[in-house]
């Protein structure tokens, strides 16, 4: 299930517990081998000060200072992290907007799962742990500037 937008967690959550457990009940599904919430995040940076702006809104997992500014065009990271009993991916990517060569993205990708057997009635504590370990890590991500730029305070 993809979603782009939802107002609330718990709202995203019900819809998806509910659409799962008719799927579930249709096809007479009993377990999951593989349960997981992902959440992809662009935040755009102005070409005119790119890295600037970017390590303002981001704690960027490299030493850009390894590097000259003026040559970087785009980047990769990917970590995965042990959360408990469920895995977390971390994936950022600096990258140049192809139909648009003056926009650039920050994609910070964040995608927490488990392996199974997962039964459907077992989805909303897990969901609600993933939410909490996705939430963690991107609050840790961002910094300061942008959360109060998301918050609209800027």
């Amino acid at each position: 299930m993809v979603l782009n937008r939802y107002s609330t967690f718990e709202d995203f959550k019900a819809e998806a517990v509910a659409r799962i457990k008719d799927f579930s009940a249709q096809f007479d599904i009993g377990n999951y081998q593989r349960v997981g919430l992902r959440y992809v995040n662009h935040i755009e940076l102005p070409p005119e000060d790119l890295l600037g702006t970017l390590q303002r809104f981001v704690n960027v997992p490299v030493d850009l200072e390894r590097f000259d500014p003026k040559r970087i065009e785009q980047f990769m990271t990917e970590f995965r992290l042990r959360t408990g009993v469920s895995k977390l991916t971390v994936r950022g990517a600096l990258i140049q907007v192809p139909a648009s060569p003056q926009q650039t993205l920050y994609i910070l990708d964040l995608d927490c799962y488990s392996y199974g057997p997962c039964p459907a009635t077992a989805l909303p504590d897990l969901l609600e742990g993933f939410h909490r370990e996705i939430q963690i890590q991107f609050l840790e991500h961002i910094r300061e500037e942008y959360k109060i730029m998301m918050r609209g305070a800027r």
